[in-house]
C-alpha cells in the first residue's frame, strides 16, 4: 500500500511539473486591438509590417513590394501569435465591378485624400485588354495587369473591371459617370472591398490615367 501511495504521489508530481513546464514554454496570448489572438479575425491588420511577431525571414518578405512576389502576405493567428504567412497568388484574377451613375458619387469624392483613406486597395497597372460583351445588357470588361500596389494587396496579379456600357458593332450603350479604359494605358485604381467583392470606390473619380505603356 505504501508503494502504491508513493507511486501516486510521484505521478501527481510529474503531472504538476508538466503543467508548469508547458506554461513556461507555450507562447503567450497576444493582444491585438484589445483582443487575444485566438483566430485570424484577431489579426486583421493593414499591412504585413503591422503584423506582430514578424521574424527575420518574414521581414525579408515584408520589405519587398508584394507585387514582385508570386504570393500575397497575410497575418494569421498561429499558436496564439499573429504571424505572417505566404498565400500563393492565383492566375484567375480579381473581378471588380462598378455600378455607375451619379448616385455612386458624393461631394467627398472630389477630395483625393478622402478616396485614398477610404479605399482598401489601390493599384497601378497596365490596361492589357478591353472587350465588350452582350449579356442582359452591354458590359465592358477591362483587364488590368498590376505593376504596383500603392495600398493593400490582392491574391492575384490582374484585375478585371466590369462596367456597364460600351459598343458592340453599331449598337452603343452609354452609362453616366462610368470610367472608360483604353488598352496600353497606365492607370491608378482605387478599390473598395465589401464582403468578398471589390468595386471602384467613388466610381469615375476612383480611376486616374497616369501614363502610356
Amino acid at each position: 500500500m505504501k508503494n502504491i501511495n508513493l507511486m501516486l504521489i510521484g505521478l501527481i508530481l510529474i503531472a504538476i511539473a508538466g503543467i508548469i513546464v508547458y506554461n513556461l514554454i507555450r507562447p503567450p496570448l497576444v493582444e491585438v486591438e484589445n483582443k487575444y489572438c485566438n483566430n485570424a479575425e484577431d489579426c486583421r491588420v493593414t499591412s504585413c509590417m503591422d503584423c506582430v511577431n514578424v521574424n527575420q525571414e518574414e521581414m525579408r518578405f515584408c520589405e519587398r513590394p508584394a507585387y514582385e512576389l508570386n504570393f500575397t502576405l497575410k497575418c494569421e493567428c498561429i499558436n496564439f501569435q499573429c504571424q505572417v504567412v505566404k498565400v500563393p497568388k492565383t492566375t484567375a484574377g480579381t473581378i471588380a465591378k462598378n455600378s455607375g451613375g451619379s448616385a455612386a458619387l458624393i461631394a467627398e469624392c472630389a477630395n483625393k485624400s478622402y478616396i485614398y483613406d477610404n479605399s482598401d486597395v489601390i493599384i497601378i497597372g497596365n490596361v492589357s485588354k478591353v472587350e465588350t460583351k452582350q449579356e442582359n445588357q452591354i458590359y465592358t470588361y477591362s483587364t488590368i495587369s498590376i505593376e504596383n500596389f500603392v495600398k493593400g494587396n490582392l491574391t492575384s496579379n490582374t484585375v478585371t473591371i466590369k462596367t456597364p456600357g460600351g459598343c458592340i458593332g453599331t449598337t452603343c450603350m452609354v452609362v453616366e459617370d462610368q470610367p472608360i479604359f483604353h488598352e496600353n494605358k497606365l492607370v491608378k485604381i482605387y478599390l473598395k472591398q465589401t464582403d468578398n467583392e471589390f468595386s471602384i470606390f467613388c466610381s469615375i473619380m476612383g480611376v486616374e490615367e497616369v501614363g502610356h505603356i
